[in-house]
């Protein structure tokens, strides 16, 4: 039995781009794709889509590289835990990154899972989603640092990222304090008395 495999799937975006939803889990190992800048497969239709990978391999971010979707609402990135070990998770947050600069889609919810330790790149990609709405974070792994720069303060220059938010979702994540997550909490917190 064949895998879909990223050639497949960017094959089927090709072949439909009035897509609405697309949603796709492989086991494949990521197959050979050019990566041409030109010839990217504009979605101009789709709003949700979910790119899981079972395997230890970089098949989100090949379809990512090659697509745009500037209506996208709904968007489910999910890497094999199995690709920490051979050094790829670095790979992941210039792709997604990309992406979502290019497409500047109304994003409203953001699921990723399997993105590690950079915390400038993870601001960079949450500031391209300035309507996002809900965010779900499954196995982070530097999660009092990104908590603690997406806190509003008096004195922080990223008050703009993510001011839409009403909704977080945290799974299996690891390095966020009580006294983290309360200030990012406290400092989101609209009419909040003195003291």
């Amino acid at each position: 039995r064949e895998h879909v495999g990223t050639k497949t799937i960017l094959l089927i975006l090709t072949r439909l781009p009035a897509l609405q939803t697309f949603r796709v889990i492989t086991h494949k190992k990521n197959d050979e794709v050019p990566k041409e800048k030109k010839g990217r497969i504009r979605l101009r239709e789709l709003l949700c889509l979910h790119l899981i990978s079972l395997a230890p391999d970089v098949v989100p971010g090949a379809v990512l590289q090659r697509i745009r979707a500037p209506r996208l609402k709904h968007l489910v990135v999910a890497h094999s835990h199995t690709g920490i070990a051979s050094g790829m998770p670095g790979e992941k947050w210039p792709t997604l990154h990309g992406f979502l600069r290019a497409s500047r889609a109304p994003l409203q919810y953001l699921a990723l899972t399997n993105y590690h330790a950079n915390l400038d790149k993870a601001i960079k990609c949450l500031a391209c989603c300035p309507q996002l709405r809900s965010l779900d974070l499954r196995l982070f792994s530097f999660m009092g640092e990104l908590f603690n720069a997406l806190a509003f303060t008096r004195h922080t220059q990223r008050r703009n990222i993510l001011p839409s938010l009403q909704s977080l979702c945290l799974n299996f994540c690891k390095g966020l304090t009580h006294h983290e997550f309360a200030k990012f909490l406290k400092s989101r917190m609209r009419d909040i008395p003195p003291g």
